[in-house]
């Protein structure tokens, strides 16, 4: 007794879940989150959400509320996965219990020996011609199947058309399979990396519980440059990139750009950002290097280094990679501009800046079911293409020695399929 108990609740939970209006409110809570993930900016400090979503402005949409729902990493959230879960299941279920027994139906054989029924069709065409292998000639001519008994004609054709929703179900479902896999297994990284410089990925800012973050190689920056437009405006980011085992064997080299980045064991690198990180100078015999501190002015970036020569306090300031260098003394006065790799003498010292010192930020990604989610979009292309297919079927039914009746039906192209029938009588 309860063995069918249990049979009975679990297939209730199928039947269910099978619904089309049960996939279409998930569909629709899936699509809400999906916008709040694009609204709140994911995967920040707390102090970020504390700062921009404060309790008093925003009450229902707090930072608190936002750390307890975990809205603040929805597409990694338990609840989010649970949501896609659920979504793929009911798709399963739907092609099991609806999908696959309607193309088995559409298998069955059907006569009609009553003309009562035909006409219950929307078109019914009366015939004075007795000969059905004239109608079978024609229609094997355009690859219908036929089946014939006694005095009645069944022929259909496009069968695969029926295909079609299934191909839409199981695509989806590869979708859902690869979004979630990719959640479990992936990782985002930023890395920050000094032109020259070499590291192993350890800034994750996202990842899986499942992943599994590598340390078999090591990314080195050969050179960074900028590209600018006339107007000062950055056109673009290089950086040449190279990727080395942890034996020093370089495995593969590549400049990358923005929108051009480089793929290596299915981890990608970006090109993201820049930063000034410091100026090397050649003061009278010595090689001297300080720091940058970034800073605005008016939405303005710029980069200054305070920098203490024979006992005077100089900035240096920087606002572009190949601009010239700004110099000014401790009471902010401009004392000189110069480009790099230029000597002059400050206060009768040779002084030269030999360079600044760069750095590029590097994003990088893993997910392992992009190839899950690609296949998935190929399964529906493919049903996309098979839903073009029409799936008819026609009826002859021979009343007496003189009469036919010929009507069918059609799943697309109505119009279309009714003039075909006219078509066909026309030639015989």
């Amino acid at each position: 007794m309860l063995r069918l108990k249990k049979n009975f609740i679990f297939w209730l939970i199928l039947k269910f879940s099978s619904n089309l209006n049960f996939a279409i409110i998930l569909l629709f809570i899936i699509a809400i989150t999906s916008l709040l993930g694009t609204i709140i900016e994911q995967n920040q400090s707390l102090e970020y959400y504390k700062l921009n979503y404060p309790e008093k402005f925003i009450p229902l949409l707090s930072w608190k509320t936002i750390s307890i729902l975990s809205l603040d990493k929805i597409y990694t959230s338990w609840w989010y996965s649970l949501l896609l879960f659920t979504l793929g299941f009911s798709l399963l279920s739907c092609t099991f219990l609806n999908q696959l027994p309607l193309l088995n139906l559409a298998k069955i054989v059907k006569f009609y020996s009553n003309l009562n029924t035909l006409k219950k069709f929307p078109l019914l065409l009366e015939i004075k011609n007795n000969n059905l292998y004239q109608y079978t000639k024609i229609f094997l001519k355009q690859k219908y199947t036929i089946i014939q008994h006694k005095n009645q004609l069944y022929s259909y054709s496009g069968l695969i058309s029926k295909i079609a929703p299934i191909f839409v179900h199981i695509s989806m479902i590869f979708i859902l399979i690869g979004a979630i896999w990719g959640f479990f297994t992936g990782f985002i990284a930023q890395q920050m990396i000094v032109e020259g410089e070499s590291m192993h990925i350890q800034n994750v800012i996202q990842s899986g519980f499942l992943s599994k973050i590598p340390q078999n190689f090591f990314i080195k920056i050969n050179k960074f440059w900028i590209e600018y437009n006339n107007n000062g405006s950055i056109s673009q980011f290089f950086s040449d990139i190279s990727i080395y085992d942890n034996l020093g064997h370089k495995k593969i080299s590549k400049i990358i750009s923005v929108n051009n980045p480089l793929i290596y064991k299915n981890i990608t690198f970006y090109q993201s950002d820049w930063n000034l990180q410091a100026i090397r100078i050649h003061f009278e015999d010595k090689y001297l290097e300080f720091p940058f501190i970034e800073t605005f002015n008016k939405n303005t970036k710029f980069w200054i280094s305070k920098i203490l020569l024979d006992d005077k306090v100089f900035y240096f300031i920087a606002d572009n990679l190949n601009k010239d260098i700004y110099i000014y003394d401790q009471n902010m006065i401009l004392i000189n501009k110069t480009p790099v790799n230029l000597k002059f003498n400050l206060y009768n010292k040779p002084l030269e800046i030999k360079k600044l010192i760069a750095s590029t930020g590097i994003q990088i990604k893993y997910d392992s079911g992009i190839p899950i989610v690609y296949l998935g979009f190929f399964f529906l292309m493919i049903s996309t293409v098979i839903s073009y297919f029409s799936f008819n079927q026609i009826w002859i039914l021979r009343v007496n020695k003189d009469t036919i009746y010929l009507t069918g039906q059609t799943n697309r192209a109505k119009i279309s399929f009714k003039q075909y029938l006219f078509r066909i009588t026309k030639k015989i």
